[in-house]
């Protein structure tokens, strides 16, 4: 009987594999007739609109830098 018992869970162990790798293929995140190459940048080639303004912080002192810091010496 212990010997029936083990060929039985054996046997349902190999279908189970077996199921399993033969079933499992390679996983895509594409539905059907979706194209899977890699879409370029649509930004490459054109001009940063910010590069030509002057940054409006240049110059500037930083407000907080003589003011206490309220955490030290806690």
């Amino acid at each position: 009987m212990k010997i029936k018992y083990i060929a039985t869970i054996a046997a349902a162990s190999i279908v189970t594999l077996g199921l399993v790798t033969s079933c499992g293929g390679t996983a895509t995140n594409t539905t059907p007739g979706e194209s899977t190459t890699e879409q370029g940048n649509p930004c490459a080639g054109k001009k940063n609109p910010c590069a030509s303004k002057k940054n409006p912080c240049a110059g500037k002192s930083n407000p907080c830098a003589s003011k206490k810091n309220p955490c030290a010496g806690k």
